[in-house]
């Protein structure tokens, strides 16, 4: 498409009031005319010039003949070009002021361009106007973007523009959240954090009105935890042959924990291995933890290391289908702990030995078994 702007500057010598400007849009085709109207309009706007002082007109230069280029001073291969323009007093479009600060060539940027003729429209007329007035004039997030955020978190993201656009909150996760207008150009709403988001994610407002003008605003950054699998930190002895458990898993998250501990053998008789399972659900900061009875066992094997071999995974408490990889983790543990009475089996001459069910003895005739050299050892 091409196009010209061209800028039109009247003022009245002989009364004493306010400048009036005519911004003119010549453009080939509607759409483009329309385009650069409202990016002219935007711009003043932000300039904070009222349509009295600056009007904006669109003229469509279909059809002209070159006759009519000449006329107005224009050349068609300078397209786009704007500039300040004259007008005869029944509304005829004489052509160009000639004023070298208000002409351009080879328009590339409509909204840029549509920038500086209104500044230097109101520099050339006295007009102390503000500095260009961002369509976003500002942007709050609670709770602020300090700590990483777990799955689930919700952010209250608050926009103040003008009143009647839209506002969108857009995220590098390729998410895109509409935010309503609660009154007087105040736009609102909440942005949850997503099972998918991981890692760093930037959010932007992009804000547009009626008359097609936009503007992007840097909400921020925050580190999304993400739904990563769970890791066990530390397995820690408080005591009696009871171990702390504790690790970190998504927010909220149901962490499924398993236990092997292979207990070895004796000669050629196996002890029974231990074996456990846990359901437990991570806090609100992602950390989860439980304590792991070792007297459950139904063998024991003192004071000797054992190696506890861990696997694990969480789960959506509301999706059984959404669940992480499976990670594993090993440790040695040592059961110690003798006060509580367990059955116990003496092989030969006060051999002891823990294996539960063992039929296996040598003591008086007929005391076999559960029944050790001595009798009944419970």
């Amino acid at each position: 498409m091409r196009a010209i702007i061209l800028c039109l500057f009247l003022s009245s010598l002989a009364l004493a009031q306010s400048p009036r400007g005519v911004v003119v849009v010549l453009a080939i085709d509607r759409a483009t005319a329309q385009s650069l109207s409202e990016q002219l309009i935007a711009a003043r706007d932000r300039a904070h010039l009222s349509e009295n002082q600056l009007e904006v007109r669109r003229v469509l230069v279909q059809g002209w003949s070159p006759a009519r280029y000449r006329e107005l001073g224009l050349n068609p291969s300078d397209l786009p070009l704007e500039g300040l323009a004259r007008y005869s007093t029944n509304g005829r479009l004489l052509g160009l002021v000639g004023y070298p600060d208000f002409v351009e060539r080879k328009v590339q940027d409509g909204a840029s361009s549509g920038e500086r003729l209104v500044q230097r429209w109101a520099e050339a007329n006295g007009l102390a106007t503000q500095p260009p007035q961002p369509l976003i004039r500002a942007v709050t997030v609670v709770p602020e973007l300090k700590e990483p955020l777990p799955i689930g978190a919700e952010l209250l993201v608050s926009v103040q523009a003008e009143s009647g656009g839209n506002v969108l909150i857009n995220s590098s996760s390729n998410r895109s959240l509409t935010l309503p207008e609660a009154g007087g150009g105040l736009y609102q709403g909440f942005y949850k954090v997503n099972p998918d988001e991981k890692g760093d994610i930037a959010l932007i407002a992009h804000f547009s009105n009626a008359r097609g003008a936009s503007e992007d605003k840097p909400v921020g950054h925050f580190q999304a935890i993400g739904w990563t699998s769970p890791q066990i930190l530390s397995v820690e002895p408080t005591g009696n042959d009871i171990y702390r458990v504790s690790g970190t898993a998504p927010p909220g998250a149901l962490v499924k924990v398993k236990c092997h501990i292979d207990m070895g053998r004796f000669l050629f008789i196996g002890y029974t291995d231990y074996d456990h399972e846990w359901t437990v659900r991570a806090n609100e900061q992602g950390q989860f933890g439980f304590n792991m009875d070792l007297n459950q066992a139904e063998t024991r094997r003192s004071g000797m290391d054992l190696e506890a071999q861990f696997t694990l995974y969480a789960q959506d408490p509301n999706n059984e289908q959404q669940r992480t990889e499976e990670t594993a983790y090993s440790t040695k543990v040592r059961m110690t702990y003798t006060a509580r009475a367990y059955p116990a089996y003496y092989y030969g001459n006060s051999w002891p030995g823990y294996r539960s069910g063992f039929s296996f003895g040598l003591g008086y005739p007929g005391y076999y078994g559960r029944f050790g050299r001595f009798g009944p050892w419970w």
